[in-house]
């Protein structure tokens, strides 16, 4: 081969290598390599979630995104029939608004029951995103096609993202949280005078029904069982200062009182949703007029149960505190 030839050939690579590099300004160009930068991505089951978006590799924006098939990774099995059905979903259908919305019926108003898809894709930026119906699917790891548009062009792209869909908790693990818990004793009418209590003092017991509605009954018990009144004073927020300590009215409105148990309306998870303040605490007081203390030391004392907990799924909540060293003397 001379060397005109060779010039020639390697003249020839040169321009193809230019209109390769150009295609990507092309109006309408679509890449191959689309593709998530974090794949696949775990999904923690009926909690809400929402993942980052597509790399589009330099192709035409406005992009498009659909989400077109789910399949069983391991089996390759088609789930469409679970994954796009629709389940009914509580959502919110006006912005809440924490300065007006300051009782049970207001912030009810806003909210409705629609049917939903549990696994979703934005249309616009391709993120992967999920409600708390996802509780209605088999957990496992999946892998989905995307329908992907432009200006120009629509192209299916066959196993193109999968996500882990993962069993998780609906509340938070009392065991990796015991050593947040405590009792202190303050004596009544003189708050700094105080005698030391832990964790062992009271027990805690959380059970969940699984529902579309979303409150917390609480409830707190003598050693005996027997429920503290919170319509007659005996269940008390305890105070700081001037003000009082955060109890789960803080992050909703005022519970209904009865005569053995407060209960929250709830409006979304997870709840708490943020801190108030001293992380996720909740504090609470048995006034020392309704205790009768194993040791008659600590008589005149009021009980402050203090303790964390966080609800990430929608349900119907019992959470039982029980003093193991007093017994209920009904105010």
């Amino acid at each position: 081969m001379n060397l005109r030839k060779i010039k020639y050939i390697l003249a020839g690579l040169f321009a193809a290598s230019l209109m390769g590099a150009c295609k990507k300004d092309e109006i309408g160009y679509m890449s191959d390599n689309l593709y998530y930068e974090l794949n696949p991505v775990v999904i923690p089951k009926g909690w809400e979630y929402r993942g980052i978006g597509v790399n589009p590799d330099g192709s035409t924006r406005p992009l498009n995104f659909k989400l077109v098939h789910v399949y069983d990774k391991a089996t390759g099995k088609n789930m469409d029939e679970l994954f796009l059905k629709r389940y009914p979903m509580v959502t919110w259908k006006a912005a809440l608004n924490f300065t007006l919305d300051s009782t049970k019926e207001k912030i009810l108003s806003k909210m409705q029951m629609v049917d939903a898809y549990p696994v979703n894709i934005e249309p616009t930026s391709g993120q992967i995103y999920t409600n708390y119906t996802t509780d209605n699917l088999p957990s496992g790891h999946y892998v989905f096609d995307l329908e992907i548009s432009n200006v120009k062009r629509t192209k299916l792209y066959p196993r193109f993202g999968e996500f882990i869909l993962k069993d998780t908790v609906a509340f938070q693990d009392l065991k990796a949280m015991n050593g947040a818990y405590s009792n202190p004793l303050m004596k009544q009418g003189q708050e700094s005078v105080t005698k030391g209590q832990g964790a062992e003092s009271y027990s805690i017991d959380i059970k969940r029904e699984v529902s579309d509605e979303f409150n917390i009954t609480l409830y707190f018990l003598d050693k005996h069982g027997t429920p503290f009144n919170p319509k007659r004073g005996e269940v008390l927020k305890r105070p700081s200062g001037s003000t009082f300590l955060q109890t789960f009215e803080t992050y909703t409105v005022k519970p209904d009182m009865f005569d053995d148990k407060l209960v929250y309306p709830v409006f979304q998870s997870p709840f708490p949703f943020v801190s108030a303040g001293n992380g996720f605490n909740v504090y609470y007081r048995i006034a020392a007029d309704a205790c009768i203390y194993d040791d008659p030391a600590y008589n005149g004392y009021h009980s402050n149960p203090r303790f964390i907990q966080r609800f990430w799924k929608r349900g119907k909540y019992t959470v039982t505190i029980q003093l193991k060293n007093v017994t209920r003397k009904p105010l």
